[in-house]
């Protein structure tokens, strides 16, 4: 049986990411106040722990000072 020594985490933790991502996307485009704007999510698959950053608009960036 496969483990994760043998085929290794990319694909569970990729998922996990790509989960997080979607369910933040919906949560912004559904007008939840919950939506994490502005905030950096940090995952540590080793203990499953998700931390938070929040940050700022930079009035110089192209993608984001127009909103």
């Amino acid at each position: 049986m496969p483990n994760c020594a043998t085929v290794g985490i990319a694909g569970p933790v990729t998922s996990i990411m790509g989960s997080l991502a979607v369910l933040e996307a919906m949560k912004w485009q559904t007008g939840n106040d919950k939506a994490q704007a502005n905030q950096l999510i940090l995952f540590d698959g080793l203990t499953g722990d998700l931390d938070k950053i929040k940050t700022k608009k930079s009035l110089t960036c192209r993608a984001c000072s127009q909103k």
